[in-house]
This record gives C-alpha cells, structure tokens and sequence, in this order.
C-alpha cells in the first residue's frame, strides 16, 4: 500500500464548537515491540489472501447542524481479488446505499439511492483505484485494514504502539492493540489464530473537542476464486450515467467522509 490512511473509517469533522475547550491530553510515547509485530503480521497476513470477503457492522459518529454527535449506523460488503479487483456495497444513515465496481480496466460508481453511476476507464491495480478516487473526493469506507500500510509495515507517523493484552470479542481469543498517528487513536482486535486481521476496530479523531469515534466489527472470510461476475456492473434501466465531477458536484459520491 503506498500511503497510511485510515480509510473504511472515515467522516467529516468540520465543526468543533469553540464554546467547548479542547483537553490536554497525555502524549503516550510507548512503542511496544508485540504491538509493532502485530502490524507486520498483519501486513503479510492481508497479502497472503489472494482472494478475500469482508462483512462489516458499526457506527460512524458525525455533527449535525445542531451540534450533536451523531451515531450513524453502518455496515458494508466487500469482495477484493488482489491486486487489480474490487467490488463495494455499502449501507449507512437512512439506508443511504452505494455501490462501487473494479475490474482492473474500468471503474463504476453506483448512487443508487439517486438512480446515477458513473463509469471511466482504470486500468492498473487498486493502488491506482485510490489514488483516482481520491482525486473526486471518493473514499472507500471499507476495512481500514487494507489501508493500514505504507510500503513499510510500519506507518512512519505513528507515536505510540500499545499491547493491551488479551480479550474475547464474539467467542473469538483475540489479542488488543491501540495505536496514535498525530490526531488519530486507533485500536484493533486481532485474533490469535487464522487470519490474523482485526475482527473489531476502533477510531477517535482527537484534533475535535467532541471526540467523534467509528467503531466496526468485521467478519473476514478466505475465498478460493471470485467470479469475474462479481467485479461487473449491469446499468438498472432506470439509472441514468453521469461524470465523475457531476456525481462530487451533487455530493452523492462520498461513501464515507474523511476522517483525517
């Protein structure tokens, strides 16, 4: 992965009351050396599986116009055939339901919500998908798990590493880990056998007064092969095609708002 960025976790944090004062908080400087392991194991964990499933449930907080946080729920399917094949469906808010397709040659993006898709030739590896999505302020709220790395196994920006030791997460023997990168406070649980990629995680921007967090419980399962018709996407008669750019001017193309 080219850059460290935590992205099926991310919202939008631009309101922060200036009538709530911002607490000074410890800066832990703890590198534990299980915790940096942990990420290393995860990295070649991730890359061993060549085809993937993940199902994930949670909230993602937001503020309203009223200054309220707001616990939104979310949950979304993801299918990766790496390195060049996605596909993306998912739910949030009011049943908000968007679906995004990657076939390693072409990329969709679904609103189906508005009935529009927008579909533009891709072809390279889903690096490159990010890196053009991000570029019409499209952000893939999946798993942050696939994000977690740079080319290194160890984001470079990241000040402290912690092994909390063991806990039970759905029956499962999972071992904690929490992790700070500048504003952002991150905690995994990660199973101790199988697959070793979080079941359970855990977000909280720090740079708000208000602490929004995403919480999220993933179901990972290994597939065998994925069939090419799970990465192609047949326009509903209904549907209408737009630009990229039209999509992000009518503000339907976020799937998830940035986190940082």
């Amino acid at each position: 992965m080219r850059r460290f960025f935590v992205g099926t976790l991310l919202f939008v944090l631009c309101f922060t009351p200036q009538a709530i004062a911002q607490p000074t908080l410890p800066q832990p400087r703890v590198m534990d050396d299980s915790a940096i392991a942990a990420l290393v194991k995860m990295r070649q964990s991730l890359q061993e599986q060549k085809s993937i499933y993940a199902k994930t449930e949670g909230t993602v907080d937001h503020i309203n116009e009223a200054g309220f946080l707001i616990k939104e729920l979310y949950r979304s399917e993801v299918w990766i055939d790496q390195p060049h094949r996605l596909r993306l469906s998912s739910v949030s808010g009011k049943n908000s339901l968007r679906e995004l397709f990657f076939d390693g040659k072409t990329v969709t993006f679904y609103d189906i919500d508005n009935k529009l898709y927008a579909t533009m030739p891709l072809p390279g590896t889903l690096d490159d998908l990010f890196d053009t999505l991000r570029l019409y302020g499209i952000e893939l709220p999946f798993t942050s798990i696939y994000h977690i790395f740079d080319r290194q196994p160890v984001p470079p920006d990241v000040s402290a590493a912690l092994d909390l030791g063991k806990e039970t997460v759905s029956d499962i023997a999972c071992r904690h880990y929490a992790y700070r990168k500048r504003d952002l406070d991150w905690q995994m649980w990660v199973p101790e056998d199988g697959m070793l990629l979080p079941i359970r995680f855990a977000a909280i921007n720090r740079a708000s007064a208000l602490r929004p967090q995403y919480i999220a419980q993933t179901q990972w399962e290994k597939k065998d092969r994925l069939d090419d018709a799970v990465f192609a996407f047949k326009p509903p008669k209904d549907a209408r095609q737009v630009t990229f750019k039209e999509l992000s001017k009518k503000k339907v193309s976020s799937m998830s708002a940035e986190l940082l």
